[in-house]
Protein backbone atom coordinates (compact mmCIF):
# COMPACT_ATOMS: atom_id res chain seq x y z
CA UNK A 1 0.00 0.00 0.00
CA UNK A 2 1.17 3.47 -0.68
CA UNK A 3 0.64 6.85 1.78
CA UNK A 4 0.46 10.11 0.13
CA UNK A 5 1.69 13.05 3.00
CA UNK A 6 1.40 16.02 1.42
CA UNK A 7 1.71 19.72 2.92
CA UNK A 8 -0.10 22.03 0.87
CA UNK A 9 -0.28 25.19 2.92
CA UNK A 10 -3.83 25.94 1.35
CA UNK A 11 -6.64 23.74 -0.44
CA UNK A 12 -8.43 26.89 -1.15
CA UNK A 13 -6.06 27.73 -3.61
CA UNK A 14 -7.57 27.41 -7.40
CA UNK A 15 -4.96 24.70 -8.14
CA UNK A 16 -5.53 22.01 -5.93
CA UNK A 17 -7.93 19.74 -6.92
CA UNK A 18 -5.31 19.57 -10.10
CA UNK A 19 -2.36 19.15 -8.33
CA UNK A 20 -4.18 16.94 -6.14
CA UNK A 21 -5.67 14.50 -8.81
CA UNK A 22 -2.39 14.78 -10.87
CA UNK A 23 -0.39 13.30 -7.49
CA UNK A 24 -3.56 10.74 -6.99
CA UNK A 25 -3.03 9.38 -10.75
CA UNK A 26 0.41 8.94 -10.38
CA UNK A 27 0.80 7.39 -7.59
CA UNK A 28 -2.56 5.99 -6.24
CA UNK A 29 -2.31 5.96 -2.53
CA UNK A 30 -4.61 3.92 -0.47
CA UNK A 31 -4.31 6.98 2.20
CA UNK A 32 -3.93 10.32 1.77
CA UNK A 33 -2.61 12.60 4.19
CA UNK A 34 -3.07 16.27 3.42
CA UNK A 35 -1.45 19.10 6.22
CA UNK A 36 -2.16 22.85 6.63
CA UNK A 37 -5.17 23.21 4.97
CA UNK A 38 -5.71 26.24 6.12
CA UNK A 39 -9.47 25.56 5.79
CA UNK A 40 -12.88 24.32 7.80
CA UNK A 41 -16.21 24.30 7.80
CA UNK A 42 -18.93 23.77 4.87
CA UNK A 43 -16.44 24.95 2.05
CA UNK A 44 -13.79 22.40 3.72
CA UNK A 45 -16.35 19.59 3.47
CA UNK A 46 -16.99 20.65 -0.04
CA UNK A 47 -13.22 20.22 -1.29
CA UNK A 48 -12.54 17.06 0.69
CA UNK A 49 -15.36 15.03 -0.68
CA UNK A 50 -14.66 15.60 -4.29
CA UNK A 51 -11.05 14.61 -3.94
CA UNK A 52 -11.90 11.01 -5.29
CA UNK A 53 -11.72 9.51 -1.90
CA UNK A 54 -15.44 7.63 -0.29
CA UNK A 55 -14.05 8.20 3.46
CA UNK A 56 -12.44 11.66 4.84
CA UNK A 57 -11.47 12.51 9.00
CA UNK A 58 -11.26 16.68 8.81
CA UNK A 59 -9.00 18.53 11.71
CA UNK A 60 -10.40 21.79 11.17
CA UNK A 61 -8.10 24.56 10.80
CA UNK A 62 -7.45 27.29 13.65
CA UNK A 63 -8.01 30.27 11.51
CA UNK A 64 -5.58 30.06 8.16
CA UNK A 65 -2.87 28.07 10.45
CA UNK A 66 -2.79 24.37 10.63
CA UNK A 67 -5.82 21.42 9.63
CA UNK A 68 -5.14 18.23 8.94
CA UNK A 69 -6.92 15.71 6.39
CA UNK A 70 -6.96 12.21 6.35
CA UNK A 71 -8.64 10.51 3.03
CA UNK A 72 -8.98 6.53 2.32
CA UNK A 73 -10.92 4.10 0.14
CA UNK A 74 -13.24 1.23 1.95
CA UNK A 75 -12.20 -1.10 -0.25
CA UNK A 76 -8.74 -0.40 0.14
CA UNK A 77 -8.39 0.39 3.89
CA UNK A 78 -10.10 -0.02 6.72
CA UNK A 79 -9.38 3.49 9.21
CA UNK A 80 -10.99 3.57 12.54
CA UNK A 81 -10.41 7.07 13.91
CA UNK A 82 -9.14 6.76 17.68
CA UNK A 83 -9.03 10.82 18.18
CA UNK A 84 -8.82 14.10 16.47
CA UNK A 85 -7.28 17.01 17.70
CA UNK A 86 -6.03 20.49 15.63
CA UNK A 87 -2.60 19.02 15.73
CA UNK A 88 -3.19 15.18 15.34
CA UNK A 89 -5.09 12.30 14.02
CA UNK A 90 -4.81 9.10 15.55
CA UNK A 91 -6.34 5.76 13.82
CA UNK A 92 -6.21 1.63 13.70
CA UNK A 93 -5.49 1.06 10.28
CA UNK A 94 -5.92 -2.26 8.50
CA UNK A 95 -5.34 -3.40 4.92
CA UNK A 96 -8.62 -4.70 3.46
CA UNK A 97 -6.45 -6.38 0.16
CA UNK A 98 -4.52 -8.51 2.11
CA UNK A 99 -6.97 -9.95 4.31
CA UNK A 100 -4.66 -9.11 7.38
CA UNK A 101 -6.01 -9.09 10.79
CA UNK A 102 -3.23 -7.60 12.69
CA UNK A 103 -4.01 -3.58 12.72
CA UNK A 104 -1.35 -0.90 13.72
CA UNK A 105 -1.84 2.83 14.32
CA UNK A 106 -1.34 5.58 12.33
CA UNK A 107 -0.55 9.04 13.69
CA UNK A 108 -1.16 12.29 11.00
CA UNK A 109 0.72 15.29 13.03
CA UNK A 110 0.74 18.80 12.16
CA UNK A 111 2.62 20.02 15.21
CA UNK A 112 2.19 23.78 16.40
CA UNK A 113 5.06 26.19 16.69
CA UNK A 114 4.02 26.86 19.87
CA UNK A 115 6.30 24.42 22.33
CA UNK A 116 4.05 24.67 25.45
CA UNK A 117 1.04 23.58 22.99
CA UNK A 118 3.53 21.14 21.00
CA UNK A 119 4.07 19.75 24.67
CA UNK A 120 0.56 18.20 25.19
CA UNK A 121 0.75 16.63 21.61
CA UNK A 122 4.28 14.68 23.21
CA UNK A 123 1.88 13.86 25.90
CA UNK A 124 -0.59 12.41 23.66
CA UNK A 125 1.42 10.69 22.37
CA UNK A 126 3.25 8.97 24.97
CA UNK A 127 0.26 8.02 26.64
CA UNK A 128 -1.33 5.85 23.23
CA UNK A 129 2.54 4.06 23.36
CA UNK A 130 1.64 3.14 26.46
CA UNK A 131 -1.46 1.67 25.74
CA UNK A 132 -1.30 0.26 22.83
CA UNK A 133 1.28 -2.78 21.70
CA UNK A 134 0.53 -2.50 17.79
CA UNK A 135 3.47 -1.35 15.44
CA UNK A 136 2.29 2.67 14.13
CA UNK A 137 3.37 5.19 11.67
CA UNK A 138 4.12 8.50 12.51
CA UNK A 139 3.91 11.23 9.72
CA UNK A 140 4.69 14.46 11.24
CA UNK A 141 5.51 17.93 10.45
CA UNK A 142 7.33 19.94 12.69
CA UNK A 143 7.38 23.26 11.18
CA UNK A 144 10.55 25.08 11.21
CA UNK A 145 9.60 28.25 9.35
CA UNK A 146 12.53 30.09 7.36
CA UNK A 147 12.22 33.18 6.07
CA UNK A 148 14.17 32.25 3.16
CA UNK A 149 13.22 29.29 2.11
CA UNK A 150 9.80 30.46 2.38
CA UNK A 151 9.96 33.36 0.32
CA UNK A 152 12.00 31.26 -2.17
CA UNK A 153 8.96 28.71 -2.38
CA UNK A 154 6.05 31.84 -2.64
CA UNK A 155 8.36 32.86 -5.47
CA UNK A 156 8.98 29.93 -7.20
CA UNK A 157 5.36 28.66 -6.61
CA UNK A 158 4.40 31.94 -8.74
CA UNK A 159 6.67 31.40 -11.54
CA UNK A 160 5.17 28.04 -12.02
CA UNK A 161 1.57 29.07 -11.76
CA UNK A 162 2.74 31.86 -14.63
CA UNK A 163 4.03 28.81 -16.41
CA UNK A 164 0.95 27.05 -16.64
CA UNK A 165 -0.80 30.06 -17.16
CA UNK A 166 1.40 30.83 -20.27
CA UNK A 167 0.93 26.90 -21.13
CA UNK A 168 -3.20 27.68 -21.09
CA UNK A 169 -2.97 29.92 -23.70
CA UNK A 170 -1.19 27.99 -25.80
CA UNK A 171 -3.48 25.34 -25.59
CA UNK A 172 -6.16 28.31 -25.87
CA UNK A 173 -5.14 29.80 -29.27
CA UNK A 174 -4.86 25.76 -30.24
CA UNK A 175 -8.26 24.89 -29.27
CA UNK A 176 -9.30 27.82 -31.24
CA UNK A 177 -7.53 26.29 -34.66
CA UNK A 178 -8.82 23.20 -34.12
CA UNK A 179 -12.10 24.55 -33.96
CA UNK A 180 -11.86 26.42 -36.93
CA UNK A 181 -11.03 23.06 -38.70
CA UNK A 182 -12.99 20.65 -37.15
CA UNK A 183 -16.27 22.50 -36.51
CA UNK A 184 -18.91 21.35 -34.61
CA UNK A 185 -18.68 17.66 -35.24
CA UNK A 186 -18.91 14.79 -33.17
CA UNK A 187 -15.74 14.50 -32.46
CA UNK A 188 -13.33 13.80 -29.17
CA UNK A 189 -12.08 17.45 -29.33
CA UNK A 190 -15.72 18.42 -29.26
CA UNK A 191 -16.98 16.54 -26.49
CA UNK A 192 -13.75 17.54 -24.43
CA UNK A 193 -14.27 21.18 -25.51
CA UNK A 194 -18.25 20.88 -24.13
CA UNK A 195 -16.77 19.19 -21.06
CA UNK A 196 -14.29 22.31 -19.92
CA UNK A 197 -16.87 24.57 -21.19
CA UNK A 198 -19.64 23.31 -18.74
CA UNK A 199 -16.43 23.15 -15.59
CA UNK A 200 -15.98 26.81 -16.65
CA UNK A 201 -19.51 28.01 -16.68
CA UNK A 202 -20.30 26.22 -13.01
CA UNK A 203 -21.75 28.02 -10.56
CA UNK A 204 -18.98 26.98 -7.52
CA UNK A 205 -20.80 29.41 -4.76
CA UNK A 206 -23.23 32.10 -4.25
CA UNK A 207 -23.68 35.24 -1.34
CA UNK A 208 -27.16 35.50 -0.26
CA UNK A 209 -28.84 38.31 0.11
CA UNK A 210 -27.46 38.63 4.14
CA UNK A 211 -24.08 38.35 2.48
CA UNK A 212 -22.54 34.83 3.32
CA UNK A 213 -21.18 32.67 0.81
CA UNK A 214 -22.82 29.49 -0.41
CA UNK A 215 -20.92 26.50 -1.72
CA UNK A 216 -23.43 23.18 -1.38
CA UNK A 217 -25.47 23.08 -4.59
CA UNK A 218 -28.50 22.44 -3.15
CA UNK A 219 -28.20 25.85 -1.49
CA UNK A 220 -27.63 27.70 -4.74
CA UNK A 221 -29.92 26.26 -6.81
CA UNK A 222 -32.53 27.10 -3.68
CA UNK A 223 -31.36 30.89 -3.84
CA UNK A 224 -31.33 31.15 -7.53
CA UNK A 225 -34.99 30.12 -8.20
CA UNK A 226 -36.71 32.40 -5.52
CA UNK A 227 -34.35 35.42 -6.41
CA UNK A 228 -35.70 35.31 -10.44
CA UNK A 229 -38.93 34.44 -9.25
CA UNK A 230 -39.23 37.45 -7.47
CA UNK A 231 -37.71 39.66 -9.43
CA UNK A 232 -39.81 38.66 -12.54
CA UNK A 233 -42.68 38.71 -10.98
CA UNK A 234 -45.47 41.45 -10.23
CA UNK A 235 -48.19 41.38 -8.08
CA UNK A 236 -51.74 41.32 -10.15
CA UNK A 237 -53.36 44.61 -10.30
CA UNK A 238 -57.35 45.17 -10.81
CA UNK A 239 -59.25 48.45 -11.30
CA UNK A 240 -61.92 48.80 -13.01
CA UNK A 241 -61.98 50.62 -16.35
CA UNK A 242 -64.72 53.45 -15.50
CA UNK A 243 -62.64 54.49 -11.98
CA UNK A 244 -59.25 55.18 -14.35
CA UNK A 245 -58.84 58.98 -13.74
CA UNK A 246 -58.35 61.53 -16.81
CA UNK A 247 -55.38 61.47 -18.34
CA UNK A 248 -53.36 65.16 -17.09
CA UNK A 249 -51.44 66.50 -19.83
CA UNK A 250 -48.87 69.69 -19.10
CA UNK A 251 -49.65 73.12 -20.18
CA UNK A 252 -48.19 75.92 -20.53
CA UNK A 253 -50.12 79.05 -18.34
CA UNK A 254 -51.55 81.59 -20.53
CA UNK A 255 -49.99 84.57 -18.28
CA UNK A 256 -46.61 83.13 -19.43
CA UNK A 257 -47.88 83.21 -22.81
CA UNK A 258 -49.17 86.78 -22.50
CA UNK A 259 -45.36 88.40 -22.01
CA UNK A 260 -43.91 91.21 -24.11
CA UNK A 261 -40.56 92.17 -22.60
CA UNK A 262 -38.88 89.04 -24.66
CA UNK A 263 -35.38 91.39 -26.07
CA UNK A 264 -33.72 90.72 -28.73
CA UNK A 265 -31.00 90.63 -26.36
CA UNK A 266 -32.17 87.90 -24.20
CA UNK A 267 -32.82 85.56 -26.85
CA UNK A 268 -29.27 86.41 -28.11
CA UNK A 269 -27.69 85.90 -24.58
CA UNK A 270 -29.77 82.35 -24.46
CA UNK A 271 -28.29 81.69 -28.22
CA UNK A 272 -24.75 82.20 -26.66
CA UNK A 273 -24.81 80.53 -23.04
CA UNK A 274 -25.44 76.88 -25.15
CA UNK A 275 -22.14 74.65 -26.28
CA UNK A 276 -21.06 75.27 -29.98
CA UNK A 277 -21.40 72.01 -30.78
CA UNK A 278 -24.80 70.21 -29.16
CA UNK A 279 -27.23 68.41 -31.22
CA UNK A 280 -27.84 70.39 -34.29
CA UNK A 281 -31.77 70.90 -35.46
CA UNK A 282 -33.48 69.74 -38.69
CA UNK A 283 -32.05 71.83 -40.58
CA UNK A 284 -28.27 70.21 -39.51
CA UNK A 285 -26.60 73.54 -38.45
CA UNK A 286 -25.36 73.24 -35.44
CA UNK A 287 -25.22 76.16 -32.94
CA UNK A 288 -21.95 77.24 -33.56
CA UNK A 289 -23.25 78.28 -37.02
CA UNK A 290 -25.57 81.01 -35.43
CA UNK A 291 -23.39 82.04 -33.11
CA UNK A 292 -20.81 82.47 -35.32
CA UNK A 293 -22.88 84.63 -38.02
CA UNK A 294 -24.78 85.92 -35.72
CA UNK A 295 -24.38 89.40 -37.88
CA UNK A 296 -26.28 87.07 -40.12
CA UNK A 297 -29.30 84.96 -39.15
CA UNK A 298 -29.75 87.19 -35.45
CA UNK A 299 -32.47 88.64 -37.21
CA UNK A 300 -34.16 85.38 -38.22
CA UNK A 301 -33.84 83.95 -35.04
CA UNK A 302 -34.82 87.03 -32.99
CA UNK A 303 -38.27 86.89 -35.00
CA UNK A 304 -39.31 84.07 -32.74
CA UNK A 305 -40.45 86.27 -30.16
CA UNK A 306 -43.52 86.89 -32.05
CA UNK A 307 -44.36 83.02 -30.92
CA UNK A 308 -45.13 84.90 -27.44
CA UNK A 309 -47.54 87.50 -28.99
CA UNK A 310 -49.46 85.53 -31.41
CA UNK A 311 -49.36 82.17 -29.40
CA UNK A 312 -48.85 79.98 -32.37
CA UNK A 313 -45.45 77.83 -32.84
CA UNK A 314 -44.49 76.95 -36.26
CA UNK A 315 -44.81 73.40 -37.91
CA UNK A 316 -41.65 73.17 -38.63
CA UNK A 317 -40.34 74.28 -35.22
CA UNK A 318 -42.56 72.75 -33.53
CA UNK A 319 -41.06 68.97 -34.26
CA UNK A 320 -39.23 66.38 -32.20
CA UNK A 321 -36.01 64.82 -33.17
CA UNK A 322 -35.56 60.82 -32.42
CA UNK A 323 -31.78 58.96 -33.40
CA UNK A 324 -31.22 55.49 -32.73
CA UNK A 325 -27.71 54.93 -31.25
CA UNK A 326 -25.90 51.20 -31.99
CA UNK A 327 -24.83 49.96 -28.92
CA UNK A 328 -21.82 48.26 -30.91
CA UNK A 329 -20.48 49.73 -33.69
Amino acid sequence: MKILVWNYKGVGNSNFRRNFSDLNRLHRPSIAVIMETRISGARGEDISFNLGFDNVCCSDANGFNGGIWILWNSNETTLDILSVTDQAIHAFVQVCAFNLDSVWLFFAIYANLNLSTRLHLSEDLASFASSHSVPWLLAALYSNHSPFLTNLEKNLNLEFQHILKLEEEIWAVKSRTEWTLLGDRNTKFFHLFIICRRHHNKIWCLKDSAGNWTHSPTDIHDQILPHFTSLYTLEALCAHWNHTSPPHFPSIPKSLLDLHDISNTKIKEATFSFKPLKAPGPDGFHLVFFQKYWNIVGRSVTSLKQIFRTHKIPKDLNATLLCLIPKNL
